[in-house]
């Protein structure tokens, strides 16, 4: 029987990209042009439309340094920071900020203790099925330290399945700290989620909100989960 190829399947499907050295310096500001960086890429990716993903809630940008691929954080919470990537009138615009109960604040580098140094972002691009990096996987990050204001969390992952399609609850193996729900990070198929939007927590239970995640979840999505532990 003669095997399918992978240009036969009609199927857009997310390819995280980090964006290569030398990156871009972290700028005295809330938000840094990227068009530069951006050239050639087309904006307004979506399940149905190949190109980068740039409307919210799916334009989640992950923030790394160049030299040492560790994450940034607000010194004065220790919450990550993290970008929202936009394209409007020919310009591709990166915009930061940081979690908090939920809620996403707009950031400011000003005074950062690493204002001016070299970061890469990664952005997530909807193309054909064929032209899918086979290690796109790894691309997803992880930061090297993981600290909070309070000390250092011991965070636990794990792999999460869904029993049946459309299901909204699913019980964690393990509750996240009350004051760290913010810091949770799911991803549905290698596609990370936003916690407050996505999904909810409470307890050990996650709840799946599909009308603000635009998908509801099947049998054989992969779900993979990070909670910091109390």
């Amino acid at each position: 029987m003669a095997k399918i190829s992978s240009k036969q399947i009609d199927r857009p499907m997310v390819n995280p990209v980090w964006l290569p050295a030398p990156g871009v310096n972290i700028p005295a500001a809330t938000s840094i042009a990227v068009t530069t960086q951006m050239t050639g890429k087309t904006a307004g990716g979506s399940a149905t439309t190949m190109g980068v993903i740039t409307d919210a809630p799916h334009n989640y940008i992950q923030l790394r340094t160049v030299a040492d691929g560790k994450a940034i954080y607000d010194p004065n919470t220790g919450r990550a920071v993290f970008g929202r990537l936009t394209f409007a009138s020919s310009v591709w615009t990166l915009s930061f900020f940081t979690l908090s109960g939920g809620t996403e604040t707009p950031f400011n580098f000003t005074g950062h203790p690493q204002q001016g140094v070299a970061m890469s972002f990664r952005y997530c691009e909807m193309v054909p099925f064929e032209q899918v990096d086979p290690f796109a996987a790894v691309y997803q990050g992880e930061g090297i330290d993981e600290l909070m204001l309070n000390g250092v969390r011991k965070y636990y992952r794990n792999t999460l399945t869904v029993t049946t399609n459309g299901q909204t609850s699913i019980t964690l193996p393990k509750a996240p700290a009350a004051d760290a729900l913010d810091l949770t990070e799911l991803t549905v198929n290698g596609q990370a989620m936003e916690y407050g939007t996505d999904y909810t927590i409470s307890g050990s239970t996650l709840t799946w909100v599909t009308a603000q995640a635009g998908f509801a979840l099947s049998t054989t999505d992969k779900l993979g989960i990070r909670v910091y532990a109390a």
